[in-house]
């Protein structure tokens, strides 16, 4: 018999029976930049209002000493407190946003950015949780939007206040505020409460600039978000992973082939 046959049937089978092993989902969380080289995070806005009661930058309740207290609901402890986002036991990094016009930024715009590498990853997303309270003003914004290397900006979520609507907002302490004009997102009417959001992004390269802009005038209307995260699926290599019943055939075929060895040596 022909050893050559078995051989080639095995590496004919080898190029069949295989597979490519399942690509990974891969989540940067952006509120903690500094965990990832992939991640550069740029914020002008950072610490630059005189008073504590404006702000534009990443919080975390229990590691910042200083937070404005519109974002913040003290109303277990503090009886006064009629407004917040951030309950007690919320202790997540989370971006925040409070009276952005100020005698510091008299402008009111404000803006910062996440720039990311992506040449590995496909099927990009961004996902976040967003929250809301206040009365807000007609001029009050965000705007969440994507550029691809050199290209073109698009628009992924926009907030602004809805003139004509009224929001119901239950704090920490069970109790209940009613205010006008609440923030929206897309349309969707946001509370105190996060709801989760989110949006494919339909392109690829190998830099991303993710950019969040704003502009708030009030003490009194704060805008928070966390679990910001880009997602993306690792870009997949070829692996051959040899499937259960090749394994079997092959042994089949070895065994033909050690017969026909022993044969032929009788």
């Amino acid at each position: 018999m022909n050893c050559s046959y078995p051989k080639f049937a095995c590496a004919l089978l080898c190029s069949i029976f295989t597979t490519c092993s399942q690509a990974a989902l891969i989540s940067y969380q952006l509120l903690t930049p500094d965990n990832y080289t992939q991640v550069n995070y740029t914020n002008p806005f950072k610490q630059a209002f005189s008073s504590a009661e404006d702000g534009f930058q990443i919080y975390q309740r229990q590691r910042t000493s200083t937070i404005p207290q519109a974002l913040i609901d003290d109303t277990m402890t503090k009886s006064a407190d009629r407004l917040g986002v951030i309950k007690s036991t919320n202790n997540h990094d989370f971006f925040g946003i409070v009276d952005t016009i100020n005698q510091d930024n008299p402008s009111g715009a404000v803006n910062a950015y996440w720039q990311l590498d992506i040449s590995t990853l496909s099927s990009l997303a961004l996902v976040m949780d967003i929250a809301a309270m206040g009365d807000f003003e007609s001029s009050d914004y965000f705007l969440w939007r994507y550029r691809i290397d050199n290209g073109g900006y698009t628009v992924l979520f926009q907030g602004q206040s809805d003139e004509d609507g009224v929001a119901q907002y239950q704090l920490e302490d069970n109790s209940w505020q009613i205010l006008n004009d609440p923030m929206t997102v897309n349309s969707k009417a946001l509370n105190n409460v996060f709801q989760t959001f989110s949006t494919d992004i339909l392109a690829t390269g190998n830099q991303m600039t993710l950019e969040l802009i704003a502009s708030s005038n009030g003490g009194s209307e704060a805008v928070a978000f966390q679990k910001i995260a880009i997602q993306g699926q690792a870009k997949s290599v070829a692996v051959n992973e040899p499937k259960t019943y090749f394994l079997l055939l092959l042994a089949v075929i070895w065994l033909c082939v050690m017969r026909s060895k022993n044969i032929a040596l009788k």
